[in-house]
């Protein structure tokens, strides 16, 4: 009988820097495809909002959220690498 593999996993923060520029195209556009219900002044306000938070960071715009990464293994003898083609 085989011991069974769990998975182990490890989270680690992006920490990537964005273009605000980008991040305000891509939300234009999904207000467009997914949001219409939301009346064009209040996207308007959001936007200036986001505008300002991103010009008073000094650091730039960060994006904090974390990605995480799942290692998992069949149990048992590992594949051989195919030989190499003469």
């Amino acid at each position: 009988m085989q011991a069974s593999s769990l998975p182990s996993g490890r989270r680690v923060l992006r920490s990537k820097k964005l273009d605000p520029g980008d991040g305000e195209r891509s939300l234009v556009e999904e207000f467009r495809a997914r949001y219409s219900f939301i009346r064009e002044q209040e996207r308007d306000a959001g936007l200036r909002l986001m505008r300002a938070e991103a010009k008073a960071n000094a650091v730039g715009w960060i994006d904090p959220r974390p990605t995480s990464f799942i290692i998992a293994s069949k149990p048992g003898p590992r594949p051989r690498p195919p030989a190499p083609a003469e």
